[in-house]
């Protein structure tokens, strides 16, 4: 239906028009502040190999093909009696939470394979492009061995994305990343003519999807036509505050046409 795929683009309108955050989450020393400094090409994040030195978060935008993202440096992920330092995880968590685009990092060299699993679960949702990067390759001296293969086993299991690697020395893999992170947010609008971006449309819209379902089910039920014409009005009222005035007969031929009526 074109009501529901114009409220869909809703989630890909509102980060086109804010800019699309992403945060960079993972445990202690896993390069996340390297990345941040990285991807802006600017000493922006304190780097140090002392574990929580990252008390905060740190945001900065950066544009690519055309695309702002918003780019947020998090406290490690740990359990900490430090009570400064664990102000800092809660708020990893929630930017986590509010992220469109989570980058997980972790270091082979020093990376726990059910800790990885642990917090993907925990933060993965459906509206979430969760991206695991595994940092410091330029460090690592063997090949893949069996963590890469566990990983790669639990990740296809979740149908979470295979991890992309990364060096914060390599300007090639981070331009990489730039080019993955742009796709994938660009994958959201695809198929889509008209991006809705304006809240009181967005609002509207899923008022009118809401009535026309209801008068599809009333057709189908053979509601009489007095019942149906209050959610006729409802669809009508919410159509008007995008379109301005539309009739009933505009309605009605759209649910005709569209719908599988009385079969």
């Amino acid at each position: 239906m074109k009501i529901k795929s114009l409220a869909d683009s809703f989630a890909y309108g509102s980060v086109i028009k804010k800019g699309v955050p992403v945060a960079i989450i993972g445990k202690p020393n896993a390069g996340k502040s390297s990345l941040l400094n990285a991807l802006l090409n600017d000493n922006r994040a304190i780097v140090s190999s002392i574990a929580g030195t990252t008390r905060d978060t740190i945001e900065d935008t950066l544009t690519i093909k055309g695309i702002q993202f918003r780019f947020i440096d998090t406290a490690g992920l740990r359990e900490t009696t430090d009570e400064i330092e664990a102000v800092g995880v809660a708020k990893t968590k929630e930017k986590a939470l509010k992220a469109k685009v989570l980058l997980y990092l972790y270091d082979r060299n020093d990376a726990n394979l059910n800790e990885i699993i642990k917090d993907i679960n925990e933060f993965r949702r459906d509206d979430l492009i969760l991206i695991p990067v595994e940092s410091k390759v330029d460090l690592n001296k063997n090949a893949a061995n069996e963590f890469d293969s566990a990983l790669t086993k639990e990740l296809n299991s979740k149908k979470i994305l295979q991890p992309i690697k990364i060096s914060t020395f390599d300007k090639i893999s981070i331009e990489s990343l730039k080019k993955f992170l742009f796709n994938q947010v660009s994958q959201m609008a695809s198929n889509q003519d008209v991006i809705i971006t304006n809240i009181r449309h967005y609002d509207a819209l899923q008022n009118v999807l809401k009535a026309i379902l209801n008068i599809k089910n009333g057709l189908d039920q053979k509601i009489s036509g007095d019942l149906l014409s209050v959610d006729i009005n409802e669809a009508l009222m919410h159509l008007g505050e995008i379109t301005g005035e539309i009739t009933t007969e505009d309605l009605l031929g759209n649910v005709f046409a569209n719908f599988c009526i009385g079969k």
